[in-house]
């Protein structure tokens, strides 16, 4: 059979660019790939578990403000949308570094309009186990199951564990507009333990690299209702145009919560004093779960007492304790008035001796209360509250910062955030050197096994040598007590005359 030469040399060409094709696409890796998934938020408007209230506000000899929201507590969370089992159901879930789990609502909840049905998944499949979970705001109970997963822009469905939410308490939140709760945190986090936490199946299961970053914006309209683009979350890397600057990196020191290290704290760029190990008791984590910048009590009233002696403005301490807002005419308060808060991390480098510094603007720690009678006066709330239970960057304090989460490497990045207001001083200052960092992480002791056996046979052998003196002396009780005695003299024998 003859062979056309002219077809030869087109045909040739053609397999081997198809095959170097062939051999890019399958060289690509997962550190190549990244979702980017738009974070949508909404101003919660109140809650069925607390009526309407008169709230205190600071006054500025104007009218007294009524606030009907949890008190005048502003609760705010961001979520994406998630397909859930077969056929696909879509539920929206909060976003949350501070935990591991995979929750959805399984019933109906007067605080949601909509719940998984699991009936109605022919893939859902009921592990037999109950949960029962607890968070800084909050707690839900019910059971564990597993099902398909699907997110707009990962190829692939992927099964993960699902805990079936069947009652809860201060979770749900009217017209949150979530109905469950997606954990990104470590395995050590999720409950049951055995049981997978999400993270570890979205990076088998999608095949991208494990590492995720968050740009959270706020609201781009007070008080609006609609569903708006809040943010992005990226999973497999880093989108370029969500920040500004370069990154700094803090070293993440515990694979539980996204916990690292604070060196110091300063108001208005002079440090608040404190021994750097209570700025990180217990821990020191970013939880885009929780909604304040939290402070260990101790710190809590020391920056705030700093905060007030550098505020221009009269502003009363009832509203710095968060028992009152501040509300001011026209559309903001006049932000000049209110210092800017510095917290220096430990850098994540070899010495150990690097760090950097966040600079937070006010309007990240003073946040706009958006459920008021007002129509004349803009409202605020201090959201810089007190906590037992260690600092916690909530997400009030990460609207400044695009943050990348790189578990690969363990350690946690901070941009300044490109939705960041033109005129905000928020923003990441470069590395500077400190002698003993590492003296500031708040060490939780853990028994050593083998010091605690070595401890026990000492005590042990102590205790052996004190009793050995009271078991002789037992025995030679015993002995005298019972040893055979000579018969007694006749006393009729021993009669002197």
């Amino acid at each position: 059979m003859a062979i056309d030469v002219n077809l030869l040399a087109f045909v040739i060409p053609a397999i081997i660019v198809n095959a170097l094709l062939q051999t890019y696409v399958m060289s690509v890796s997962a550190e190549d790939r990244i979702v980017v998934i738009p974070l949508k938020r909404t101003a919660v408007k109140g809650s069925k578990q607390f009526s309407s209230t008169a709230v205190n506000r600071t006054s500025h000899a104007w009218n007294s403000a009524t606030q009907n929201n949890l008190h005048g507590q502003f609760g705010q969370g961001y979520y994406i949308e998630v397909g859930i089992g077969t056929p696909s159901q879509n539920l929206n879930v909060l976003v949350d570094t501070g935990s591991a789990n995979f929750a959805v609502a399984c019933q109906p909840m007067p605080e949601i309009d909509s719940y998984f049905h699991t009936l109605n998944s022919s893939t859902y499949v009921d592990l037999g186990e109950t949960i029962d979970i607890e968070y800084t705001e909050g707690r839900w109970s019910g059971s564990l199951g597993s099902d398909l997963i699907s997110i707009d822009g990962v190829d692939v469905n992927f099964k993960t564990d699902i805990a079936c939410i069947s009652d809860s308490y201060h979770f749900f939140l009217n017209n949150s507009l979530w109905h469950g709760i997606v954990g990104f945190g470590y395995s050590s986090l999720v409950q049951p333990p055995d049981s997978v936490p999400f993270m570890d199946c979205l990076i088998e299961g999608a095949d991208i690299a494990d590492v995720f970053s968050i740009q959270l914006c706020g609201l781009t309209a007070a008080g609006s209702d609609s569903d708006e683009v809040a943010g992005t979350l990226v999973f497999g890397g880093i989108d370029d145009t969500l920040y500004t600057g370069d990154f700094q990196y803090a070293k993440i020191i515990n694979e539980g919560y996204y916990q690292i290290v604070i060196t110091d704290i300063a108001v208005d760029g002079v440090s608040v004093g404190m021994d750097c190990m209570e700025y990180n008791y217990d821990k020191t984590i970013v939880d885009t779960g929780t909604t304040n910048l939290r402070l260990p009590t101790r710190v809590f009233e020391t920056v705030i007492a700093e905060i007030k002696a550098n505020t221009k403005i009269v502003v009363s301490d009832d509203f710095w304790y968060n028992s009152e807002m501040t509300c001011w005419p026209g559309s903001s308060l006049p932000w000049e008035s209110f210092p800017t808060l510095q917290i220096t991390l430990l850098a994540d480098n070899q010495s150990n001796s690097e760090q950097f510094t966040l600079v937070v603007d006010p309007t990240l720690y003073l946040k706009q209360v958006t459920d008021t009678l007002l129509e004349t006066e803009t409202c605020y709330r201090s959201a810089i509250v007190a906590s037992t239970e260690g600092t916690i960057f909530g997400a009030v304090f990460l609207e400044g910062f695009y943050t990348v989460y790189d578990r690969d490497n363990k350690r946690l990045g901070f941009a300044r955030s490109s939705c960041a207001d033109s005129s905000s001083q928020s923003e990441v200052q470069k590395s500077m050197y400190r002698d003993n960092s590492t003296d500031c992480v708040f060490m939780v002791l853990t028994p050593d096994k083998s010091n605690l056996l070595t401890v026990a046979y000492v005590m042990a052998g102590i205790s052996t040598l004190c009793l050995l003196p009271l078991v002789f002396m037992l025995i030679q009780w015993i002995y005298i007590k019972y040893r055979p005695r000579k018969p007694l003299p006749d006393d009729n024998n021993t009669l002197l005359y």
